[in-house]
């Protein structure tokens, strides 16, 4: 594993599926560990074969709250909740990691940023959507990102994706894929922006079953 994930820290879906319905707290950035979640679940029914870690880059000051990975001593939940809300790098590009279970130093890794379009605005529309893209692209990362872009897209959004086609540069996106996430009361939906690609749903009560989003 590179050296730029030497901060990483690895949990299971179940650590933070407990930690969501335990301690979350709606309107905050715990969407991220949603979707989190929601891509560990994507990358395991795409291979089924393989179990995969989720990875949070955390500041330096808090890496021993927890025990390591592999460490005979449990893990209590408060500790991962306080991890979580103190201990979180804020400043890093990478919002989680999806990582194979095999040996961490030799990991196969993906990681993703995550942001989230609608809370707060009152346009939502497709013109709102490409001026804040644009912004993502040019202003806020300009080189090279070597991640993942996804974009949760809040209820009330509408897209027009020939639109968003037309007008958005991807010479210039830093990312190496853009997806769009949103939700209904019972789906959740994933589209393959860029590259283009498909939607693909799946029912949230097959990822949170116990959790309402």
């Amino acid at each position: 594993m590179d050296d730029e994930f030497i901060y990483t820290l690895f949990f299971t879906k179940e650590e933070i599926k407990k930690f969501l319905e335990d301690y979350s707290i709606p309107e905050t950035k715990d969407y991220e560990f949603v979707v989190a979640v929601i891509f560990h679940h994507y990358f395991s029914e795409k291979n089924q074969r393989n179990k995969y870690w989720i990875g949070f880059k955390i500041r330096l000051d808090y890496l021993k709250i927890l025990p390591s990975r592999g460490s005979k001593e449990p893990r209590k939940l408060s500790e991962i909740a306080e991890l979580f809300r103190k201990g979180i790098d804020e400043n890093s590009i990478i919002d989680f990691i999806i990582a194979k279970e095999v040996n961490i130093k030799k990991a196969e890794v993906k990681t993703f940023q995550v942001k989230r379009f609608g809370i707060g605005r009152t346009k939502k529309d497709t013109n709102e959507l490409i001026a804040y893209l644009k912004n993502l692209f040019m202003r806020k990362y300009g080189k090279k990102a070597k991640t993942d872009l996804v974009v949760v897209l809040d209820n009330g959004v509408n897209i027009d994706m020939k639109k968003l086609y037309a007008e958005i540069n991807t010479v210039n996106n830093p990312f190496d894929r853009v997806l769009f996430i949103w939700f209904d009361d019972k789906m959740v939906y994933l589209s393959h922006v860029y590259p283009r690609g498909g939607i693909e749903k799946c029912p949230i009560i097959d990822i949170f079953p116990t959790l309402t989003l």
